[in-house]
C-alpha cells in the first residue's frame, strides 16, 4: 500500500514537471512566432506588475434608507450624506450631480439595495 502511494506521488510529480516543461516550450514557440523578444516580454511583465501595484479606486460602501417615499444614500463607513432621490434614476442623477468632476465614482450598496426595486415597483 505504501509503495503504491509513493509510486502515485512520483508519477504525479513527474507528470507535473513534464507538463510544465511542455508549456514553457510551447509558450516560447508562440512568443518566437509572434516576433516578441525576451526584453519586450520582460518589459510587458514589468508594466503589468506596476499596474497591479497601483492603488485601485475603491468603491464607497453605501447604505440606503427610505423615508416618506424618498431614498437617502449615506456612506456606511462615515455616515456622510451622499444624495437623495425618489427612485433609482433620480438617486443616480443626484449622485452624479454631486460629484460632477469625478472621473470614476464607484459605490457598493451594502444595505438597502432592495429599496431601489421596491420603490421602482410602486405606481406613480
Amino acid at each position: 500500500m505504501l509503495e503504491e502511494l509513493i509510486l502515485l506521488i512520483v508519477i504525479f510529480v513527474l507528470g507535473w514537471m513534464a507538463s510544465t516543461a511542455f508549456h514553457r516550450w510551447i509558450f516560447g514557440k508562440v512568443i518566437d512566432r509572434l516576433g516578441i523578444s525576451r526584453e519586450q516580454l520582460q518589459s510587458l511583465a514589468d508594466d503589468l506588475e506596476e499596474e497591479n501595484d497601483a492603488p485601485q479606486d475603491a468603491a464607497w460602501p453605501v447604505k440606503l434608507e427610505l423615508h416618506n417615499g424618498t431614498i437617502y444614500a449615506y456612506r456606511k463607513d462615515t455616515e456622510e450624506f451622499i444624495a437623495q432621490g425618489n427612485d433609482k434614476q433620480s438617486l443616480l442623477a443626484a449622485m452624479l450631480a454631486r460629484f460632477p468632476t469625478e472621473d470614476k465614482f464607484r459605490i457598493s450598496i451594502i444595505e438597502g439595495a432592495d429599496l431601489l426595486d421596491s420603490v421602482a415597483e410602486k405606481p406613480h
